[in-house]
């Protein structure tokens, strides 16, 4: 993961210190709200003893992306899509001690289509591009 501001953003002017990181207010992604499902990124930064302050939620890494080329906000996001989209976003990557975390990848659908050929194909197809990327 990555910490991003957007372009012209103060913090991408040096390294920021963890407790310059934790000064910055930032949008959080929790793609399913009201699942319980935990805050990988915030427990990242929980371990690593650095204070998140998350000033607004939204369901999507994209539409954090948004809302960081638009404000004075900072996200922590997938490397992968900053770096194929980060340019595109209006989004650059902080030099910042940001915790490193994984996240565990699942399918899942529902029991009706289990065993649907089509649906069994497309989903060995999303497998098969995932783990080749």
């Amino acid at each position: 993961t990555v910490l991003v501001a957007r372009e012209d953003h103060p913090a991408l002017a040096k390294r920021l210190s963890p407790r310059a990181l934790g000064a910055l207010r930032h949008v959080g992604v929790e793609m399913v709200p009201g699942k319980g499902f935990r805050d990988l990124v915030g427990a990242a930064y929980a371990r690593a003893g650095i204070r998140r302050e998350v000033a607004v939620t939204v369901p999507s890494f994209l539409t954090a992306a948004a809302m960081v080329a638009a404000t004075d906000l900072v996200a922590t996001l997938p490397e992968s899509l900053v770096a194929a989209q980060g340019a595109r976003l209006g989004v650059r990557g902080v030099n910042a001690p940001v915790p490193a975390h994984t996240v565990k990848l699942a399918l899942c659908w529902h029991d009706r289509t289990h065993a649907d050929p089509a649906v069994r194909y497309f989903r060995q197809l999303v497998r098969r591009a995932v783990l080749d990327a």
